[in-house]
């Protein structure tokens, strides 16, 4: 059977990223997710999770300089659009998503 689908994912953290990625351990705030039809050349969907840090403190910055300047990240945005990593990753529309691409 051929492989019809690329799924790339994509993570940001509230440290460094790029080569630094996970140097500092910071947690997660940011989950892209990108499917790409390899027999089309079609993007077939991008999806973008925000995720609230488990340490994150209503009075206190969540994310480095780093992320808000290269990612284009905020402290409101993860704070009021951010789930919980747990609940992203148990979003019936990613699991669906990609249950439907490998049927």
């Amino acid at each position: 059977m051929a492989t019809t689908y690329l799924s790339v994912v994509h993570l940001a953290t509230a440290g460094l990223n790029g080569p630094l990625l996970g140097s500092d351990e910071e947690e997660i705030v940011l989950i892209c997710l990108v499917v790409v039809n390899i027999q089309t050349n079609q993007v077939v969907t991008v999806q973008d999770y925000w995720v609230k840090p488990r340490s994150a403190d209503i009075n206190e910055n969540v994310l480095s300089e780093q992320a808000r300047e290269e990612m284009g990240l905020s402290e409101e945005l993860i704070r009021t659009k951010g789930n919980s990593l747990e609940q992203v990753l148990s979003q019936s529309s990613t699991v669906k998503l990609l249950t439907s691409l490998t049927e």
